[in-house]
């Protein structure tokens, strides 16, 4: 299964602790994904699913 992320890096969005991302695969797989990222690093994303 493939995955594309764009992410938003501007400096705002890690002094406020959270990542701007956008997934085109299913939102119950990125979901998963996104919270082991947000488990790991204390960022929170969040994120939209493209169709």
């Amino acid at each position: 299964m493939s995955l594309f992320v764009v992410a938003s890096f501007s400096t705002g969005a890690f002094a406020a602790g959270s990542l701007n991302a956008y997934a085109i695969m299913p939102e119950k797989y990125a979901s998963q994904v996104f919270e082991a990222f947000t488990a790991e690093t204390g960022i929170k994303v969040n994120f939209m699913r493209f169709s």
